[in-house]
């Protein structure tokens, strides 16, 4: 047995499979997304020169561009680890935990 519902005098209903969710794995990837989002941007601080510096060379406007990437990462990791965090607190019938 299938576990798939059946449709009367039809067969079982081949369109609904049981997946298992587990939640644990769901928060772990989540965390592991805040965790590269962390790391990014320490990095981004620590290599990145400051404004000033910047000034005076000439180079702002790719400065600025780069740390508007920067923060595009960022908030597009946050996004993702939220979702895996919504993710593995749904459950099976659709309700949050």
């Amino acid at each position: 047995m299938t576990g798939a519902p059946t449709k009367p005098g039809r067969g079982p209903d081949t369109s609904f499979t049981y997946v298992p969710r587990y939640p644990l794995l769901w928060l772990l990837s989540a965390l592991g997304v805040l965790v590269l989002a962390g790391l990014t941007l320490w990095m981004s601080v620590a290599i990145m020169p400051p404004l000033a510096d910047t000034i005076e060379i000439g180079t702002q406007v790719p400065w600025f561009l780069t740390w508007g990437l920067i923060a595009l990462t960022i908030v597009m990791a946050l996004l993702i680890g939220w979702n895996l965090i919504k993710t593995g607190l749904v459950r099976h019938d659709g309700r949050e935990r």
